[in-house]
C-alpha cells in the first residue's frame, strides 16, 4: 500500500463526503470528539478516581458491643449472617431437558424400525453421532447416551 499525496486524500474525502453526506458527517464528529479528548488526556493526564459515601453510617458490632444504647444489634441482616451456611443439595450444572421439548422433534414408529429428529438428523437406536449415541427409541421417550451419561428425553405433552 503506497501513501497517497495529501491532494489525492483531500480528494477522496470531497468524492466520500459527496456520495453520502450523513455518514461522512457522523464520521467527522467522531473524529473531532476523539481528537478533543486525546488531546485532554494528553494536557491533564488521567484523572484520579475519588469515592465518596452519602447514605448514613451502620453501626458495626465494635459499636454494639460498646455501651451505646441507641444501635440495637438485632437486624434480619446480621442474624442471616449468623446462621451457619447449608451445604448446596443439588447439581448445579444439571440440564434439565425437560425445559427444552424441542430436543425431540419427532419420534416416529415404523415397522422396520423407530427413528428419531435429533437436531435436524434422523436416527436410529445405536447410531452416534459424536459424543451423542441414541441408545433406545420409545413412543414420546429417546434414551440418549451423552459424554458418557444417560440421559433421557421425554415428551411434556401427549403423543399424537
Amino acid at each position: 500500500m503506497s501513501i497517497k499525496p495529501s491532494s489525492e486524500i483531500v480528494d477522496s474525502a470531497r468524492c466520500a463526503f459527496a456520495r453520502n453526506p450523513r455518514q461522512s458527517g457522523v464520521i467527522a464528529l467522531l473524529g473531532m470528539m476523539v481528537l478533543a479528548l486525546s488531546s485532554r488526556l494528553i494536557m491533564n493526564g488521567p484523572a484520579a478516581a475519588t469515592a465518596s459515601f452519602a447514605g448514613r453510617s451502620v453501626p458495626s458490632k465494635v459499636d454494639a458491643q460498646a455501651d451505646s444504647p441507641r444501635f440495637p444489634v438485632t437486624s434480619p441482616v446480621l442474624e442471616w449472617q449468623a446462621k451457619p451456611k447449608e451445604p448446596v443439595s443439588r447439581n448445579l450444572f444439571a440440564i434439565h431437558l425437560d425445559s427444552y421439548p424441542r430436543a425431540i422433534e419427532s419420534a416416529q414408529s415404523t415397522d422396520a424400525a423407530q427413528t428419531v429428529m435429533i437436531n435436524g438428523q434422523q436416527m436410529k437406536e445405536g447410531e452416534s453421532i459424536g459424543d451423542l449415541a441414541v441408545v433406545k427409541i420409545e413412543p414420546g421417550r429417546v434414551a440418549i447416551r451423552l459424554n458418557g451419561e444417560l440421559l433421557e428425553i421425554a415428551r411434556p405433552w401427549p403423543q399424537p
